[in-house]
């Protein structure tokens, strides 16, 4: 396949990865920290340029996918230890899982436990 139909599909040296992403809330977590975490959370995304798709609820998991900026074809891994540091920092999370990356467009996600 020649190398324009393989970044016009993705494939190959083109594929995108991301990470997925699972958090689990302390204790006596409520809905207005919930919010607030939220917001944060969107903050760190932005100032890193990413990109990020999910839900859930302070009740139970939260999860979804980080996207990889436009001008990277993965999130380099600084950016996932920045990630794992202000997790852990914010002092609202009592656990969390980052996917290794994984191809966007015609991967699994690693955290789907439907079976195909």
């Amino acid at each position: 396949m020649k190398k324009r139909l393989r970044k016009k599909k993705h494939l190959g040296e083109f594929a995108v990865r991301g990470v997925s992403l699972r958090v689990r809330f302390v204790d006596g977590f409520d809905e207005a920290a919930f919010d607030r975490f939220i917001d944060d959370f969107i903050d760190w995304i932005e100032t890193k340029d990413l990109q990020f798709g999910g839900g859930g609820s302070y009740q139970s998991a939260w999860e979804g996918v980080i996207d990889p900026s436009p001008q990277w074809l993965e999130i380099p891994s600084d950016v996932i230890a920045d990630l794992e540091s202000w997790l852990r920092a914010s002092g609202q999370v009592s656990g969390f899982e980052i996917s290794p990356p994984w191809d966007l467009y015609y991967g699994r996600d690693p955290f789907d436990t439907e079976a195909s």
